[in-house]
């Protein structure tokens, strides 16, 4: 979770300066106002727009592709999917598609910053499953990722090494670019 997720946010932020801007004076003013080099987990928390960048890269770029977990479910009124029978959630489908999330392809972190159901959003964003069989890294990830990536965007600018944006092999298992991807990290 941490390289797969710091190295994604950091491929988004390398093409998207602006956002990379919005977030550096987030985590410089929370710094300022703490007195502290690095941030705790209170004050990590309170990053908002931290947040909303590594929700909108874990929703464009989705970690895992599927979930396969079931409990008696009713679909129709004659077909119910008993629990302990498989059923794939296509995650990719399900977080590109537009009746959730208009401009799916766009990498966008204000969406989560419109939304008052930042965790869930009605069941459509699903980057750590939901319910009984939730991740139970979650928290402990999401903290791995927002220090790691507050002391990235504090100290350095991340620019890509190559001029466009990279393609994902839709077919591996965790969506990944199919050439790899590199970025520059320099000194602020």
């Amino acid at each position: 979770m941490l390289i797969q997720g710091t190295s994604g946010v950091q491929i988004q932020l390398a093409y998207h300066k602006e956002e990379q801007e919005i977030l550096y004076n987030e985590i410089n003013d929370a710094v300022r106002r703490s007195g502290k080099d690095i941030l705790d987990y209170t004050e990590l928390s309170e990053l908002k727009y931290l947040t909303a960048v590594i929700y909108e890269t874990l929703r464009k770029c989705v970690p895992l592709q599927h979930l396969d977990r079931v409990r008696d479910y009713q679909l129709t009124e004659d077909i119910v999917l008993e629990k302990g029978i498989p059923a794939l959630v296509n995650l990719t489908a399900l977080h590109h598609d537009e009746r959730f999330f208009p401009e799916p392809n766009e990498w966008r972190p204000e969406r989560f910053l419109e939304s008052s159901e930042f965790d869930t959003f009605n069941y459509s964003f699903l980057p750590f499953e939901d319910g009984l069989r939730s991740c139970i890294g979650k928290r402990y990830g999401m903290l791995q990722l927002k220090t790691a990536l507050a002391q990235i965007v504090r100290n350095f600018r991340i620019e890509p090494v190559m001029p466009y944006e990279l393609e994902s092999d839709p077919y591996n298992i965790v969506l990944a670019p199919i050439d790899g991807a590199s970025v520059v990290f320099v000194s602020r």
